[in-house]
């Protein structure tokens, strides 16, 4: 998406922002008796206080939470909001496995040309560490998505060739 935002979209005029606006709200919700997303302040709590020991809760305050917050908020205009995304809430976690372990970069644009990437963590966590970290904020601050499975990382992890972490010495 990156690619599509710095090659093609800041350079739309306001009457083409304007036209893909009006079609989409033109369309329909997915599934209107669904209910919307709200958010839930208990998981910023719960890390805040130390009360959440999970792999996954540990993993987002190792890795994650300097750049997301605790909160799942982000920071505007740099790093991504997790909570309530739409991409974390997606049924498939695919996407987000691709970028725990390949990284991701933001899009950079006339009015913000600082480029902001996310690093790799395929050679630092585990298929169970990337699961649970996924699991965690696909759960939290409000999202409502289904849980990861070590074997979907696996999965993912195979098809690009991304490295394992090295054996740590109490899994030997």
């Amino acid at each position: 998406m990156a690619e599509v935002v710095e090659n093609s979209t800041q350079h739309m005029s306001d009457a083409d922002l304007n036209a893909i606006a009006a079609y989409l709200k033109t369309l329909a919700p997915k599934d209107a008796s669904q209910t919307a997303l709200a958010t839930n302040a208990d998981a910023a709590n719960a890390l805040r206080a130390g009360t959440d020991r999970s792999n996954g809760a540990m993993t987002f305050v190792d890795n994650c939470a300097a750049c997301h917050r605790t909160s799942g908020s982000g920071y505007v205009s740099t790093f991504p909001t997790l909570a309530l995304s739409t991409a974390v809430n997606t049924d498939d976690p695919i996407s987000l496995i691709h970028i725990v372990l390949q990284g991701g970069a933001m899009p950079w644009t006339k009015a913000g040309p600082t480029h902001y990437e996310m690093p790799g963590f395929a050679e630092r966590l585990t298929d169970r560490d990337v699961a649970d970290v996924l699991t965690f904020v696909r759960s939290s601050w409000g999202n409502h998505a289904p849980a990861v499975t070590a074997d979907q990382v696996a999965k993912v992890r195979k098809s690009t060739g991304a490295a394992a972490p090295p054996v740590r010495a109490e899994n030997q």
